[in-house]
């Protein structure tokens, strides 16, 4: 295997030397138009890259078929250069990717955050809730940008709550404007302060459903992890876990709805059932 640190060859071509990897693993095949659209190199230079993947690991492609006009495979292809095999964000005839439905996010409005982040000042936006669905004036002070699954929002401290809060960008219902106010915002102490908890399986699936998760996840059950408690919610949502009291009645009453649980400290407890 080639260590991506090697001297000998330039990091540009290492990178089109996986991209060859990947395309070959999980499309079955390669044109040197994929290397020259994806990268904007000649064909030349392409013919070049692809080249020196064969002599690299001539047991990972057979020579150019003229038949399929294409490079493709060996049986028993195994990646060499890829730090994972996982096929993110490349389609496949052989992988279908489950869409995530897309949440309205101005561009804009990003910029404006990023921006008060930058220089430490206040924003004003008409933010839309559950509470206010058509929306009232805030004002608040940024302090990150935080993405879970298909959200994408931001915390700061809300002048009109007296509080930090996270708040969504698809909810931000006009572009927030910056303000010359400057302010100290009190410390984020949810956020500052991290609980570590482990994840185990749940003990109501059976004794052979039970070694079927702990094979499908593997080491990573039972390991300390380690967040920011503002991010606590986040974890469990996105992970399948459940983060409420009715969704633990749910993992009680039907396990395999929720296969895994957190190990219950009463620090966790106070933070996900307490008041």
């Amino acid at each position: 295997m080639i260590e991506a640190s090697n001297p000998e060859i330039p990091w540009a071509q290492r990178t089109r030397l996986r991209f060859i990897e990947r395309h070959l693993l999980w499309k079955r095949s390669l044109v040197a138009r994929a290397l020259t659209d994806e990268f904007g190199i000649s064909r030349y230079q392409a013919g070049k890259d692809i080249k020196l993947y064969q002599s690299l690991f001539p047991e990972n492609v057979k020579p150019y078929s003229p038949e399929d006009k294409a490079y493709k495979p060996m049986s028993g292809f195994k990646p060499q250069l890829m730090d994972e095999a996982l096929p993110a964000g490349l389609s496949s005839g052989l992988i279908e990717h489950v869409p995530l439905l897309g949440r309205r996010v101005e561009n804009n409005a990003l910029y404006a955050v990023l921006d008060a982040i930058d220089s430490q000042t206040v924003i004003e936006v008409v933010y839309g809730s559950n509470s206010m669905p058509t929306g009232c004036k805030r004002k608040i002070y940024p302090s990150r940008i935080i993405q879970t699954s298909n959200r994408l929002h931001f915390r700061g401290y809300c002048l009109l709550k007296k509080d930090y809060r996270d708040f969504v960008f698809s909810r931000c219902l006009t572009v927030p404007c910056l303000l010359p106010d400057k302010i100290k915002a009190p410390c984020d102490k949810l956020w500052n302060d991290t609980v570590t908890f482990k994840v185990g399986i749940n003990p109501g699936l059976n004794e052979a459903a039970q070694q079927l998760v702990q094979y499908e996840y593997g080491d990573v059950l039972h390991e300390a992890v380690c967040l920011s408690k503002a991010l606590l919610h986040y974890y469990l949502i996105d992970n399948n876990i459940p983060a409420n009291k009715t969704q633990m009645k749910i993992a009680h009453e039907k396990p395999w709805a929720y296969p895994l649980l957190v190990e219950l400290s009463s620090e966790l407890e106070q933070l996900l059932f307490g008041q």
